[in-house]
């Protein structure tokens, strides 16, 4: 009976720790990288990590609604909001109908106000926030809050469903 309790507690104590010491599941997930990545505000790193996951096919609605988000964010981050805001606009139809489209449609929203409010142009090349040699300035103070207002009224409309 000793030995069969004994043995019954360094099992409880052991076995634990036996099961998780092997190499981590799923390390080489790209999701996960990604994950760690944005937790270590490697804004580079996790982009180019998200849009592997984005590639899979087979991910669920789950992942791909999240990297679609983080891709759209980190962007942000890397300061190219033009190209956020477009990611976010092409990736809108794949969630239609479900509460990707909403979070997608409110971070599309969200992101006009916080962007700098002009841009500089030559020729086809465009700079949000950042000037170059012979560019021409253009202020969109209210573009940017008309597409932002737009973007949060159909994010609202997009919610409803689900309130």
């Amino acid at each position: 009976m000793v030995k069969s309790a004994a043995f019954l507690f360094l099992s409880c104590l052991i076995l634990p720790f036996w099961a998780t010491a092997g190499p981590e599941k799923g390390a080489d997930d790209p999701l996960k990288v990604a994950d760690s990545a944005w937790e270590e505000h490697s804004y580079k790193p996790a982009l180019a990590a998200y849009r592997l996951v984005l590639k899979e096919a087979g991910r669920p609605l789950r992942d791909r609604g999240h990297a679609t988000l983080r891709v759209g964010l980190c962007l942000e981050k890397l300061r190219r909001w033009d190209d956020a805001l477009e990611h976010l606009a092409g990736a809108r139809p794949h969630f239609a109908g479900t509460i990707w489209e909403a979070r997608i449609l409110f971070l599309k929203g969200a992101m006009p106000l916080r962007m700098p409010h002009y841009f500089y142009t030559k020729g086809e090349e465009r700079r949000r926030g950042e000037w170059f040699q012979g560019a021409e300035y253009h202020y969109s103070l209210q573009e940017d809050l008309l597409s932002a207002l737009k973007s949060l009224a159909r994010a609202h409309d997009a919610m409803q469903p689900f309130l």
